[in-house]
Parts: structure tokens; sequence; C-alpha cells
């Protein structure tokens, strides 16, 4: 299906500040639907009082592979001790944890807690937790770059980055991740709704392009990990070894 093996819907709980809440079962019902093409991540508040046990209950019982977090918009830094029992979930269970990080057009939305400084915390408390940094936290690329460097399990998505700014721009990034040895760990992303896979494929493409007139273009093998590599790698107990 054009390509793609398998789609992650995102459950995002914004409940508490912007009466916005795509629930985990509703996303877990259409994952039942079509369990060999979609996975789902779970999300929660840490304003909630989460407890890890029943986290891990939920998810199961939902069969959700994954956790997304809102901080930003729910006021809460990523580095606050109430996200512990996600992180805790996440680690032992080696579960991947996407957090939105950067700018957002959403006037409520607190940036201060969109910092991708912020996560040195969390990364120093649980090392082997799996992480990916959303819109590679726009526009401290530099900081998600360092991060991506210094950590094994420290991935990024280039959403938004790749297809609303201008080539140059994208590719000045991804030779500046090229320098530093982690383009291999960026992973493709449109934003959808925001932005269609067609669309979001179509830049990639320029890009790509462009970029290989350049002497300091990315490897096929770079290309494949940002493609579907690195997304397999992350999901790895949900996609198939061999390719659909």
């Amino acid at each position: 299906m054009a390509g793609i093996e398998k789609v992650v819907l995102l459950a995002f709980n914004a409940k508490r500040t912007l009466q916005v809440h795509v629930t985990n079962e509703y996303v877990s019902e259409l994952v039942a639907r079509y369990p060999n093409r979609f996975a789902g991540f779970a999300s929660y508040d840490a304003h909630d009082g989460l407890i890890q046990k029943e986290l891990k209950q939920e998810r199961e019982r939902l069969g959700l592979v994954g956790y997304k977090l809102a901080c930003g918009y729910l006021g809460l830094s990523p580095d606050d001790a109430g996200w512990d029992a996600v992180y805790l979930d996440a680690v032992e269970n080696r579960l991947p944890v996407l957090l939105h990080m950067g700018y957002s057009p959403v006037k409520k939305v607190a940036l201060r807690y969109c910092a991708p400084q912020l996560l040195e915390k969390v990364l120093a408390k649980y090392p082997d937790l799996i992480l990916v940094i959303a819109h590679m936290a726009w526009p401290w690329v530099d900081e998600t770059i360092s991060l991506m460097n210094k950590y094994e399990n420290v991935y990024a998505d280039m959403s938004i980055v790749s297809y609303y700014q201008p080539i140059q721009t994208v590719i000045d990034i991804l030779q500046k991740a090229k320098k530093a040895k982690v383009a291999h760990k960026l992973i493709f992303g449109t934003d959808y709704p925001m932005c269609s896979f067609q669309e979001g494929a179509g830049r990639i493409r320029e890009i790509r392009q462009q970029m290989n007139q350049s002497t300091n273009a990315l490897t096929f093998h770079e290309w494949e990990m940002i493609f579907h590599g690195n997304a397999r790698q992350v999901l790895r107990d949900t996609i198939p070894k061999k390719r659909m």
C-alpha cells in the first residue's frame, strides 16, 4: 500500500488544558480493525497521578505499543516526576516514547516545556529510554542533534521541518546531522493532516535530488534508515522482519 508497511496511530491527551482528547480506547479500536497495518501509542496526563502497574495493564489490554506525550500542551515539563511511571514502563518493556518538542502554532502551548534541553534530565535518569523527539524540536535543532549524538536510543522525526522549511534549510540540517554522525537516526514524517504523505514524500525527493549534487550528500544507507530503518528499529516488535 504505497510502500507503507506500518502506520502509527497516536492518542493525544490534552483534555485538561485544551479540551482535546484522542483517547487510548479510540486508537485501540482502530488498531484492532487492521492489526497488521496499524500500531497504536497511548497518551496520558501526568497531572492525573500515573501508576506504572495501571499503565501497563491498560496498555496491554488495549494492545498499544508506545507512548505519545504532549508535555507542552499540558503545561508540564518532560522531566516532571509525574511522567516517571510512563518512562519506567517504556524502559522495562522496550517501548518508544514520542514527545512533542519545539514550536507549536497553538497559542496555549507552554513552549518553555517544548525545549529539548529538558530531555537531558530524563535521559540521565533513564539512559536506556527509546525516545523520539518530534519535529526535531524545531527551532532547537542543534540541541536535538546533540542529544542524538550522546544517547544511543534517541531519534528525531523530520515532520514539519522537512516540509515547511526551505529546501536549502533542510539540506543544511541534514548535512549538520551527517557531520555529527546522526543522520542515520532521523525518521521521515509528515505531520499529517498538516501535510499529506504524498506531499511529504515529494518534498523529500526534491531535497534528496538537490542534496545529491553536493559534496556532503547522505548515503543510500542513511536514506534507507530515514525512510523505514529507524521506524523498524523503534517498533521492533510490531513490524515483521521481512518487508511486505
